[in-house]
């Protein structure tokens, strides 16, 4: 009997990371003016939960459609996965209260597997997609011989709630393999997209700075840049054209750079420059050498919209990780050593390591004494120990 694997070793595979093409879809957004008559509040939420698959198989969202009004809607179509989450918000539907939509997908279901699709859209501006209302379930779907799979509950009919918030606020759509995904599921079988959605009822939209995802994790030694890095995204919307920035300042101690960029901070603020929109920014960071003692890190890179018409508030990615000393470490002292004039005497052994070096470390033993890795290697009055990635381990 032969038994598919593939789904069960999904959470033990390495990804793999294929440069596959991206489909540009190009998106006419129709500027309006809104009559109101209340006072009421505009969503501005700017930092909803990040969410992604996985780019293991190609269980993904294939196509999305939304009708809206003024013109506007969401006309989504891409049958190759080309990442664990897309940022589609640059594509745009204008709805209103009370009245009824229709939101239709496709998947795939990356071969005879059972998927299942849902969506979601925070009516009320809070940055989560789990209120009442919000949550939409398109049923499952298991269609090897499409990319083009139509989940069992498909298409759906929403009305937009009579409370719902006016303003931008956000669409995600899922599909993931084998149960439904949350909206902040992270690493599964499946794909994510964001979708922007424009609530009328309420005054011009306003700048908004997103900031997905956070900077976790790093490490680094004193006196040296840091050994790894970690990356988030940022985004821009409604921005007020013509001359304008994004001002991405780290803490001290840190640097940040955009893929493939140089690196800087330490007090310098990387510049994107962007016209009105700047779509989802891929930012890296890591330590600087700056750091003259060791211990937990933590603070924010802080984000800043430059222009000369109404600015974005600011939004904070938060940064963390742990900076270690240099350190050797000695295991227990030998004691109780005897020997006859003219003969060695019996041995000892002692354990000794280090943390963030530079370089090998000399063990050297005092007058009349000598040392060695082990017997059969012979004695000498000094070893080296060799540094391997800042670090040394090993008995004398």
């Amino acid at each position: 009997m032969v038994y598919n694997l593939r789904k069960f070793f999904d959470t033990i595979n390495t990804i793999d990371m294929k440069n596959l093409y991206q489909t540009s879809i190009k998106t006419l957004l129709l500027i309006f003016l809104v009559a109101f008559t209340s006072k009421a509040s505009i969503a501005q939420c700017n930092a909803w939960p990040p969410s992604e698959g996985s780019t293991s198989y190609q269980t993904s969202v294939t196509a999305v459609s939304l009708r809206g009004d003024n013109g506007t809607g969401i006309m989504y179509d891409n049958p190759v996965k080309s990442a664990a989450y897309l940022d589609n918000t640059a594509m745009v539907a204008e709805v209103t209260p009370g009245q009824t939509y229709t939101l239709d997908i496709a998947v795939n279901t990356d071969g005879g597997y059972t998927c299942y699709a849902f969506a979601w859209i925070d009516w009320n501006g809070n940055c989560s997609f789990d209120d009442p209302g919000e949550p939409m379930d398109f049923g499952s779907a298991n269609d090897p011989s499409t990319q083009y799979a139509q989940p069992s509950l498909n298409p759906v009919t929403f009305t937009v709630p009579q409370t719902a918030v006016p303003g931008v606020t956000r669409l995600r759509v899922s599909n993931k393999y084998g149960s439904p995904a949350r909206s902040e599921n992270v690493g599964y079988d499946g794909e994510i997209e964001d979708y922007t959605i424009i609530v009328a009822g309420g005054a011009p939209t306003s700048p908004t700075i997103t900031v997905s995802g956070s900077v976790s994790g790093l490490t680094g030694c004193v006196g040296s840049v840091g050994s790894n890095t970690d990356t988030y995204s940022v985004s821009v919307a409604n921005g007020n054209g013509g001359v304008e920035s994004l001002s991405v300042n780290p803490p001290a101690g840190t640097e940040i750079r955009l893929s493939g960029g140089l690196w800087q901070g330490n007090g310098t603020a990387l510049q994107i420059p962007f016209n009105t929109t700047l779509s989802s920014t891929t930012i890296e960071a890591r330590f600087t050498s700056a750091f003259v003692s060791g211990g937990s890190f933590s603070n924010n890179i802080v984000h800043s919209h430059l222009t000369s018409g109404t600015a974005a508030s600011d939004v904070n990615a938060s940064i963390a990780g742990t900076v270690t000393e240099t350190a050797i470490t000695d295991g227990s002292d030998i004691s109780g050593l005897s020997a006859n004039v003219g003969s060695p005497s019996s041995a000892g052994n002692f354990t000794t390591s280090g943390t963030c070096l530079s370089g090998d470390l000399t063990v050297t033993a005092p007058t009349d004494f000598e040392v060695s890795f082990s017997a059969s290697s012979g004695y000498a009055s000094s070893i080296t120990m060799n540094e391997s990635s800042g670090t040394v381990a090993s008995d004398v």
